[in-house]
């Protein structure tokens, strides 16, 4: 009657492998890396710049009548 209520026999996990150190800023490829990543992202913005007007077109009403002369 005692193994009923008995606890599971369990082994250890196994210990995680080490962890490699990470890089430094100085690191050459870490350098490399954060300046490739600049240049995409400029890349990617593009003519992004060139655009006057946002996703609701423009919010200004037009000019529909034409300036007067000066000495008219």
């Amino acid at each position: 009657m005692g193994s009923l209520f008995s606890t599971p026999h369990m082994t250890a996990p196994a210990p995680p492998p080490p962890v490699a150190p990470p890089p430094t800023p100085v690191d050459p490829s870490v350098v490399k890396a954060g300046a490739d990543a600049r240049r995409r992202a400029l890349a990617g913005m593009g003519d992004g710049g060139t655009i006057l007007t946002g996703p609701q077109g423009l919010t200004t009403m037009a000019q529909t009548t034409n300036k007067p002369l000066l000495g008219s």
